[in-house]
């Protein structure tokens, strides 16, 4: 039987690449007035070179998906996910607003 091989110092260093993505997403649309996204930018900003956001994620409605599923993840999206799923619709409720 062959042991499956895991690179998971790749793996890792991807995942902080796309933190890093993300997070100088989030930078970029909050400069100035108008929010924009430029993924030259995000690139320079992250240290990265733009084609690895593109290969990361494609186009910039992925990128800014992203963003708001970090966003929400922060706010404890998921935890109330969770909360939603309990039979007891009270109970629910309560830890939902809690």
């Amino acid at each position: 039987m062959a042991r499956r091989y895991v690179q998971r110092a790749r793996a890792e260093s991807a995942a902080a690449t796309r933190r890093r993505m993300v997070e100088a997403a989030r930078a970029v649309l909050m400069d100035g007035e108008v929010p924009r996204l430029e993924l030259a930018e995000v690139a320079q900003r992250a240290g990265i070179a733009r084609s690895t956001v593109y290969l990361s994620f494609g186009t910039r409605s992925a990128l800014m998906t992203a963003i708001l599923d970090d966003s929400l993840n922060r706010a404890g999206f998921e935890r109330i996910r969770g909360y939603l799923a309990l039979p007891d619709a009270i109970e629910a409720m309560e830890k939902t607003l809690a």
